[in-house]
């Protein structure tokens, strides 16, 4: 049994760390996406744009939390 895991990258200095990360496990397989190459992201979710807007804004607060404890 595998897994099939998506990560998106802020800076393609990150994919040298993911690469360390995951590298002892047998069978992974590491596929490096330029930030330009990204689709462009869904807008599928359902809200009024002001809800969207603070999905948004409630999204890069928790990255941003995540990147000053990383």
């Amino acid at each position: 049994m595998g897994y099939i895991v998506t990560v998106v990258l802020r800076e393609l200095s990150q994919v040298d760390q993911l690469y360390n990360f995951i590298r002892n496990y047998e069978g992974c397989i590491v596929k490096s996406i330029a930030n330009d190459e990204l689709p462009p992201p869904r807008m599928d979710w359902a809200g009024t744009p002001e809800e969207q807007a603070q999905k948004t804004r409630l999204s890069e607060e928790r990255m941003k939390k995540i990147d000053r404890e990383s």
